[in-house]
C-alpha cells in the first residue's frame, strides 16, 4: 500500500526579539521539521502560495504538484547555498514488515543495499557519522549541464523515508552536508507514518475466490469520511445476494454483471459507523465482511459541533482537570486566552495559554494548546481554541519561576 502523503503543515510564529521560528509538524508522513529564516519551504498545499516565486524559477505549479506526486514528496526545501533537499515517503509491505533499521538483521540490510546497485545510483556507502542511513549519489545530464544529486535512506516507523539533495553546480560534499543540515533539524514523531488512520477503519482484506466461499473486496475503500454520506463499493461475483447490515437496518442488493454493487450509507454524525456485509453467490459458501467508517468533521461543521459540546475549562474545574487529566481525556473543551509561550511535544508544535483572567491584568491557569492542523499563532495573542482534552500534563516556568504542570489540549480549531 503507497502511503498517501497529505502533509499536514502547522506553522508557530513567535517574535522574541524580531526573531521568526518556525515548525512545521507532518503527521501523515510522521515528521517535522523545524526551518531556518532563510530557508524557503515547499509543501503539496503551498504549491499555489509559491506560484509566482516557481514561475521565476521556470517552473510551474502544475508540473511541481505532479513531481510531488510521483514522488510522494512531503516536503522540499530551498537552502540559502542555492541545494534543494527534498523529502519523500513511502510505505510498501516490504517497509512495514521491516519496520525500522534498528531492528533489521544484517541480511535484511543487505537486502536493502541491493535495491539500489544499480545505475544510475553510485557510490553506496552506509555513512558511519549517520547509523541507520544508506547513501547514494547519481547525475543526470540536461543538455550540457550535469546535475548532481546525493540521498539519505532509511526504513522508520515502517515506512522508506528519502531524503535528496540537488544543486546546480554544487559539489557532492555541498550536497551531503545539505542532506544533513536538514536531517538535523527533521524529528520522527514517534507514530507509524500514516497511523492517523486507525487500523478498524482500515480496508478489510479481500475474500479471496478459492471455488468454495465467496469471493468478496472493497473497491477504491477509504476508511475516513468527511461527507455526510458515504458510498461503499463491493466487488464480487455477478449475481451475488448481498445484504449490509447496519445498527439498524439490512439493506439488501445483487451485484450486477461486472460483480459490482454499491451502497450510500449516512456518516451525518462524528462516529465510527460499523457494518456487516453478508455475501452469498450461487453455489457458493456465505462469505461476511466487517467494515467501519469513521466520520471526521472539518469546516464548518466542526465549528458547529464544537459550539454547541463543547465546555469551558470553570465546568470540569482546572484544578481538577490538573489533578486527574486521564479521567477528562477527550471531552470537548473551550477557552479565550493569551497566547504566553511555544514549545513542542512529541514532534508537534504547542503553544501555552492562560485561560483566566480574573480582572486584576493577570493572567492564570495555563493550558498546553498541541496543534495538528494548519494554524498561525503569536505571542500575546488574545484568541478563542476549541479543542479536546488529551488525558495528560505538561511541565511550564511559572512566572514565580517554579516548574508546574499544565493540562494538554489538542487544538481543533481557532477563532479570533
Amino acid at each position: 500500500m503507497k502511503l498517501k502523503t497529505l502533509a499536514l503543515a502547522v506553522l508557530l510564529l513567535a517574535l522574541p526579539a524580531q526573531a521568526l521560528a518556525q515548525a512545521y509538524s507532518f503527521p501523515y508522513a510522521g515528521v517535522s521539521l523545524q526551518t531556518e529564516e532563510d530557508w524557503t519551504l515547499l509543501t503539496p498545499d503551498t504549491l499555489d502560495e509559491r506560484a509566482e516565486w516557481l514561475q521565476s524559477l521556470g517552473a510551474s505549479v502544475e508540473t511541481v504538484r505532479a513531481d510531488y506526486a510521483a514522488a510522494g514528496t512531503v516536503w522540499e526545501v530551498y537552502l540559502p547555498d542555492g541545494a534543494q533537499v527534498s523529502l519523500s515517503v513511502a510505505q510498501t509491505e516490504q517497509t512495514e514488515a521491516w519496520d525500522s533499521m534498528a531492528f533489521m538483521t544484517e541480511s535484511e540490510k543487505e537486502d536493502f543495499f541491493l535495491q539500489y546497485r544499480h545505475a544510475p545510483y553510485e557510490n553506496l556507502t552506509w555513512p558511519e557519522a549517520l547509523p541507520g542511513y544508506l547513501r547514494c549519489d547519481w547525475t543526470l545530464q540536461s543538455g550540457d549541464t550535469a546535475v548532481s544529486f546525493a540521498r539519505l535512506m532509511t526504513i522508520r516507523q515502517g515506512a522508506l523515508y528519502a531524503l535528496t539533495a540537488t544543486g546546480v553546480g554544487l559539489p557532492l560534499e555541498a550536497l551531503h552536508a545539505a542532506c544533513q543540515t536538514v536531517l538535523e533539524a527533521m524529528e520522527y514523531l514517534g507514530a507509524r507514518a500514516g497511523q492517523r488512520i486507525a487500523e478498524d477503519v482500515a480496508t478489510p482484506e479481500p475474500i479471496a475466490d478459492d471455488g468454495v466461499v465467496t469471493p468478496v473486496a472493497l473497491v477504491d475503500f477509504v476508511g475516513i469520511t468527511e461527507s455526510d454520506s458515504t458510498e461503499i463499493v463491493i466487488q464480487t461475483l455477478p449475481g451475488t445476494e448481498l445484504t449490509l447490515l447496519t445498527a439498524s437496518d439490512s439493506l439488501r442488493g445483487t451485484a450486477d454483471e461486472t460483480g459490482l454493487h454499491s451502497y450510500t450509507v449516512s456518516t451525518r454524525r462524528e462516529s465510527v459507523y460499523r457494518y456487516t456485509l453478508v455475501a452469498r453467490a450461487p453455489e457458493r459458501e456465505e462469505s461476511r465482511l466487517e467494515i467501519a467508517v469513521e466520520r471526521r468533521l472539518t469546516g464548518d461543521a466542526l465549528r458547529e459541533a464544537y459550539q454547541s459540546s463543547a465546555r469551558a475549562v470553570s465546568f470540569y474545574g482546572y484544578d481538577s482537570l490538573t489533578a486527574n487529566a486521564q479521567g477528562y481525556a477527550g471531552e470537548p473543551v473551550t477557552f479565550r486566552g493569551r497566547v504566553a509561550a511555544f514549545s513542542q511535544t512529541g514532534g508537534f508544535p504547542c503553544a501555552l495559554v492562560y485561560t483566566a483572567n480574573p480582572g486584576t491584568g493577570v493572567w492564570r491557569e495555563p493550558v498546553w494548546v498541541v496543534l495538528t492542523e494548519a494554524v498561525l499563532l503569536e505571542e500575546d495573542a488574545i484568541l478563542t481554541f476549541y479543542g479536546d482534552v488529551r488525558g495528560d500534563t505538561l511541565p511550564y516556568q511559572s512566572e514565580e519561576g517554579e516548574t508546574e504542570q499544565a493540562p494538554a489540549v489538542v487544538c481543533r480549531y481557532v477563532e479570533p
